[in-house]
């Protein structure tokens, strides 16, 4: 007979989550070609920042289930739009020469964000008691059992702080756009102010 899962029903706990960061992504890059198309790619790019930056805050502070799924949509609505808007912003500023070598650029940027990250929360994380009780079922394999109250405890990253970090990189992305960021040519244009293109 095959042994039960010491884990609670896991792809019921697991699957919203990721399914609605999918889903969020969708609906961002939906979005992202009406809004770079009427407000510009700077503004496009920017506002990217407003969702990530509520997003991370419901992840660092939020207590409930449904607040996470909410946040887990609007990060995923962030990806979306800065993954339409950030190519295309390269595309029309940068030199011909060079549009192929800044769009790897931009990709690379991505994966090694996501690896610090990852990085980041493995170097942070400490012995934090979980959710498992060694009084009700043994201490799945990679948990130990350390507390008088028979608590399993294991190593885990502090995720609210590494979330609220998160937030503060939105902002920052925010300021960079609003302030570092020329408007594309082809967008000013394409509004008629081909003077300032």
């Amino acid at each position: 007979a095959a042994r039960p899962s010491p884990y609670p029903a896991p792809r019921t706990l697991t699957a919203p989550p990721r399914a609605t960061h999918a889903v969020g992504a969708m609906l961002g890059a939906l979005l992202a070609g009406p809004l770079a198309n009427t407000a510009g790619r700077k503004l496009a790019i920017a506002s990217a920042a407003v969702p990530w930056m509520a997003a991370w805050l419901g992840i660092g502070l939020g207590s409930a289930f449904g607040v996470m799924l909410a946040a887990r949509v609007l990060s995923g609505v962030a990806v979306g739009i800065a993954s339409v808007t950030v190519p295309v912003y390269i595309a029309e500023t940068a030199p011909a020469s060079l549009r192929g070598a800044l769009g790897a650029v931009n990709q690379l940027a991505v994966t090694a964000g996501i690896f610090l990250v990852y990085l980041l929360g493995y170097l942070a994380q400490t012995t934090q008691p979980t959710i498992f009780s060694a009084a009700e079922m043994a201490c799945p394999a990679q948990m130990y059992n350390r507390t008088a109250g028979g608590v399993c405890e294991t190593d885990l990253a502090p995720w609210r702080v590494l979330a609220l970090v998160g937030a503060a990189v939105a902002l920052l992305l925010l300021l960079s756009a609003l302030l570092v960021l020329p408007e594309t040519p082809p967008f000013l244009a394409s509004k008629g102010s081909a003077a300032a293109a």
